[in-house]
């Protein structure tokens, strides 16, 4: 784990900046400070998951993966992540910083008002204990892809929210629609079939002994009754989105009424 030292302070500083930048764009809007911060966390959560969903597929294609047939991830099994691709190294402990870092900050965040607070820590501690084992156990690129499978669709649901926040929901809706369609493929479709089903599950039927892969399992399977129920806040928001209004459900205090709903009221006689 001596890489974490260098890949902490990395997550680390990159909040910081991303963050600052988003700042700066509210206050270059003149937002309020609570819709500055919303738009600050959206524009680091947006910008970092591009990064690291840029990163992983130039790790598996390095690594000479296949999407369509994860099972090509055992090739060579075991092999210690020293010995592996750079790429992927700096991919699988940059996803692990970034999941300790983001469990560590979630608390003082203006996401901690959300109504499923509770649930995002649950898979923040459950991917967090995922990465850790596929470093300790020699599986990197099942650890690699179970991230990525979470990352992708995240860029557009949280572009989607600096779009909503900065020009207005009419143009955040096609983000949104391809976040709700990305999302459905890889965490419905994606996740269980190729990557529980296939992938870990084919491993026995090819004699791949993973260690501990009962307690393996149980965290991969956890993460499925979370990614039903946060798609079926997905298609409640976009029946929201037919009637003209698109808005994190999660956030009572959301508005769709782009930047004028966010800025600073003007005082008369000023």
């Amino acid at each position: 784990m001596t890489p974490l030292l260098y890949t902490m302070p990395l997550a680390f500083c990159l909040r910081t900046l991303f963050k600052h930048l988003g700042r700066r764009l509210g206050r270059r809007l003149d937002f309020v400070p609570k819709s500055t911060e919303k738009l600050a966390t959206a524009f680091y959560f947006g910008t970092e998951y591009l990064l690291l969903t840029i990163l992983g597929v130039a790790a598996m294609i390095d690594c000479g993966v296949d999407f369509r047939d994860p099972m090509t991830s055992w090739r060579d099994f075991p092999f210690p992540l020293s010995a592996g691709s750079p790429l992927l190294r700096l991919h699988l402990y940059w996803e692990l910083s970034h999941y300790v870092v983001g469990l560590l900050c979630l608390c003082f965040e203006s996401r901690s008002q959300y109504k499923d607070f509770g649930m995002m820590l649950l898979h923040h501690f459950c991917t967090i204990v995922l990465l850790g084992m596929s470093i300790r156990w020699n599986i990197p690129v099942i650890g690699a892809l179970t991230a990525m499978v979470h990352d992708v669709s995240d860029v557009f649901l949280e572009y989607s929210k600096v779009v909503n926040y900065t020009v207005g929901a009419s143009a955040a809706q096609w983000s949104f629609i391809a976040f709700a369609v990305i999302f459905a493929f890889t965490r419905l479709y994606y996740y269980p079939y190729h990557l529980i089903y296939r992938t870990y599950l084919g491993a026995a039927a090819a004699g791949i002994v993973i260690p501990y892969r009962p307690f393996c399992l149980t965290f991969l399977l956890l993460l499925m009754p979370m990614h039903i129920h946060w798609f079926s806040l997905i298609v409640q928001m976009a029946v929201r989105l037919v009637r003209g209004r698109l808005t994190d459900i999660r956030d009572e205090e959301e508005t769709t009424d782009g930047p004028e709903a966010h800025r600073r009221k003007n005082v008369k006689g000023q």
